[in-house]
């Protein structure tokens, strides 16, 4: 009876644990910036709004007094970000690619002119992330199919992320320095 116990109790723990894991797992990131004009003079009360490329689902913001906007939780994929003020030029930026867990931050200078003219900007400068120091990436579907995996392991896959160092059993978790 003792036996069972433990087992259920060890298969409870487990299920916790993995709803927990599942419950962690997220679809979505950070979209920020600030609105500026060309001058460097930040832009209170701009409508910027985010359009997944390809669902075609927008939100809308309106940036503060310090000229920054910020949506959280959006899910991944392609934005297509747009700034509207009167008495400046409609801006849109195209192809932000928005990854799970990096966010991403979308800075725009808003030129002086009509509504009506509308500035695109694409396949701007590389977006850096510089929100942290965590190193991350996605491995796509097409690598995990196409890599010759040893064993067919994709753990095996780790090993082609920067800084990971595969280590034998018992070896100390940081490298000496010398």
């Amino acid at each position: 009876m003792q036996k069972l116990m433990r087992v259920s109790c060890s298969f409870l723990i487990l299920i916790v644990l993995g709803v927990a894991a599942a419950i962690a797992q997220t679809g979505s990131s950070n979209i920020t910036g600030s609105v500026r004009d060309v001058n460097g003079a930040v832009v209170p009360g701009a409508t910027v709004t985010a359009k997944n490329e390809a669902t075609g689902v927008t939100s809308t913001q309106t940036t503060t007094d310090s000229g920054l906007y910020a949506f959280s939780s959006l899910p991944v994929g392609k934005y297509t970000i747009t700034v509207e003020k009167q008495g400046f030029k409609t801006l849109q930026k195209t192809n932000n690619v928005l990854e799970v867990g990096i966010p991403l931050t979308v800075d725009v200078a808003l030129e002086v002119g009509q509504v009506s003219e509308t500035v695109n900007v694409q396949g701007g400068l590389e977006q850096l992330q510089t929100a942290n120091a965590t190193i991350g990436n996605v491995v796509e579907q097409k690598a995990i199919e196409t890599l010759p995996l040893n064993g067919r392991n994709p753990l095996t896959l780790l090993l082609l992320e920067p800084g990971v160092v595969q280590r034998s059993a018992g070896a100390p978790a940081i490298e000496p320095t010398t």
